[in-house]
């Protein structure tokens, strides 16, 4: 009886022993050093955490700019992760944002411009631009057609992003884009300048817009940017009476978001747009 009490005891005490030494926190850094811990405080900015085991009573504070990984002892996830911010904070947020070009109506021109984000940092839009269609004060009445791809990056980590509760659409950002542009120009003022009433060009090339978008209500977007790149001819400027010299660099307006000057292409914009479609949620992975 008494050896089976005493080895009744001795399972009891490995078992307390092994729960003891499984039940750790481990913090992995930047640089990959795995810390066994017993976690005090989860903050947004910052971990307070003793060190497992140890004698001394010394609470340590790390930056979460410096944690790579946390894992808990009893399995549970760490709720200010990347990945929990991204699947929580976001995850009713609509990611289907469709625009308007606002300022290009008043240049004699129609954008329509469709982004979907991918990520809390990361968007996808593909832009149409109509010329003709919008105001026009000057001698000419031009029409034509273009078309855009850009990708957008938004410039706030996550963390800060879900810190003062932004949509995942809102944000400052960098927004590549690559487009390309035909615009037929008609001149039927007599007083024009140039030899020909009817002119047309191709123009395309690569801009890097810099701007920030607002989502106000859940629904409603409000998008400025400006930017500057690389434009090329992929055509010269056509005149049936090949008798208009003057027409060879002619500048011309994108959908009025982008003007050329020579082998330089410049952005400006002022979008409204409407939010909706599929919460990120819904497409958010999962494990």
């Amino acid at each position: 009886m008494k050896k089976f009490i005493k080895f009744s005891l001795f399972v009891t005490l490995l078992i307390a022993s092994h729960i003891r030494l499984s039940a750790q926190d481990i913090i992995t850094l930047n640089d990959g050093t795995r810390v066994k811990a017993t976690i005090i405080e989860l903050g947004e900015t910052e971990v307070k955490y003793k060190i497992f085991g140890s004698k001394i009573d010394r609470v340590i504070t790390l930056e979460r700019t410096v944690i790579k990984d946390i894992k808990l002892f009893d399995g549970s996830p760490d709720p200010l992760s990347g990945e929990s911010i991204q699947k929580n904070y976001y995850f009713n947020d609509k990611t289907s944002n469709l625009k308007i070009g606002f300022t290009s109506i008043f240049n004699d021109a129609f954008t329509l411009a469709y982004e979907h984000a991918l990520s809390p940092q990361y968007s996808v839009e593909g832009i149409l631009r109509f010329q003709g269609i919008g105001f026009d004060d000057t001698r000419t009445s031009n029409s034509g057609f273009g078309i855009g791809v850009a990708g957008k990056v938004n410039l706030s980590s996550n963390g800060k992003k879900a810190a003062r509760n932004a949509h995942i659409l809102a944000d400052y950002f960098i927004k590549p884009e690559f487009y390309i542009n035909y615009t037929k120009f008609n001149f039927n003022n007599s007083n024009s300048i140039f030899s020909s009433p009817n002119l047309s060009t191709t123009k395309g090339g690569l801009i890097l817009n810099f701007g920030r978008q607002w989502v106000l209500a859940e629904r409603l977007s409000l998008e400025v940017f400006f930017g500057v790149g690389y434009a090329i001819t992929l055509n010269n400027v056509k005149n049936p009476n090949n008798n208009c010299i003057e027409c060879s660099d002619f500048d011309f307006t994108g959908g009025g978001e982008i003007r050329t000057f020579n082998k330089v292409g410049i952005s400006s914009g002022l979008r409204v747009g409407y939010v909706f479609g599929n919460s990120y949620g819904s497409q958010a992975p999962k494990k």
